[in-house]
């Protein structure tokens, strides 16, 4: 028992703060579910030991392989996305020839200086890839967009056919257009 609180202690320090809550609940729980191998090897390098006992306890808790909920989710909806997003052929895209891109993070998109970047970067990228770029606008980079962007900068989005900003993707068509992108470029950790 005491190897499993030092072992956790020891990821404690080195983890990062997401990970913090989960080594704290592992070290509290008398029954572990990971989803994945990668997580079972996880456990065992902190120092849980994968051998089931007929009776778990928070110092010897059971540690189990259940499989992947979210894995089944994408598979899910990925299978429905196909079946009912529009968004490709709304938008005239072809498979693997677009870059999706989103942008909302306030630190991104709140100083003149980084969302220039930004959009300069992109029309750069477009040019350069000779792709079309989508981007589904956040209501708030589209606010600061108008408000911070350079009349240049917008000019050039605007005249440009294979620079297309839509209106916010739904659930099913941004699983569409990640699924059928060329790359992603996003500041966002839950597109990912």
């Amino acid at each position: 028992p005491v190897i499993h609180v030092e072992a956790g202690l020891r990821s404690f320090n080195k983890a990062m703060p997401e990970e913090l809550n989960r080594i704290a609940c592992d070290h509290m729980s008398s029954l572990l579910f990971s989803p994945t191998k990668a997580g079972m090897d996880n456990l065992k390098k902190e120092g849980f030991d994968l051998t089931p006992t007929k009776k778990a306890s928070i110092d010897r808790p059971n540690v189990y392989h259940c499989g992947d909920v979210m894995y089944d989710n994408s598979l899910f909806f990925s299978e429905l996305s196909e079946e009912k997003s529009t968004v490709l052929a709304q938008n005239e895209l072809t498979k693997n020839q677009f870059i999706l891109c989103t942008i909302h993070r306030d630190t991104n998109t709140d100083q003149a200086k980084n969302l220039h970047a930004i959009f300069s970067a992109l029309l750069r990228i477009q040019k350069e890839s000779n792709l079309d770029i989508i981007l589904p606008i956040h209501p708030r980079t589209k606010k600061k967009m108008e408000e911070l962007l350079s009349a240049d900068i917008q000019a050039q989005m605007t005249a440009s056919n294979r620079f297309k900003i839509i209106p916010p993707a739904g659930f099913l068509d941004i699983i569409s257009l990640e699924k059928n992108a060329r790359m992603i470029i996003t500041d966002s950790g839950g597109l990912d």
